[in-house]
């Protein structure tokens, strides 16, 4: 995967760890794609209507996603996966809630990227390698 393609696809994924862009309607439906699926930390499946709701109905959080460890790899010319680690990082800046994270963004024909599969597998720091 080329490095501007890379890092075109994490800014895109790291947008959606922030409170603002989780509450704007518009920039989620332009993020994820109609077909969207996640299989989140918590053991739930979404769809995309069903992630927007979620995203629009979470209370306000103290404390931010961090994520590190970027890797992306080219499935075909325009469909990329991506793996990372994140965690919660709360106001205190004590990390909690580990996982392993994978997500799959698509080129549409407007050329923009949307994500099209997202995983979030939950692990514990220990687990964590190359932090």
């Amino acid at each position: 995967m080329r490095n501007e393609q890379l890092e075109e696809i994490i800014a895109l994924e790291t947008a959606l760890h922030k409170k603002d862009c989780r509450r704007d309607v518009s920039r989620l439906k332009q993020l994820m794609g109609e077909e969207f699926k996640e299989f989140g930390r918590s053991g739930r499946a979404y769809n995309k209507a069903s992630l927007l709701a979620q995203f629009l109905s979470e209370p306000d959080f103290d404390g931010e996603i961090v994520s590190w460890g970027f890797e992306g790899t080219t499935l075909a010319p325009d469909v990329a996966m991506l793996n990372y680690r994140s965690a919660f990082r709360d106001a205190d800046g004590v990390d909690s809630n580990f996982a392993w994270r994978s997500s799959i963004w698509k080129r549409g024909d407007a050329g923009a990227w949307q994500m099209q599969f997202h995983q979030g597998t939950p692990t514990s720091a220990d687990h964590l390698i190359s932090r």
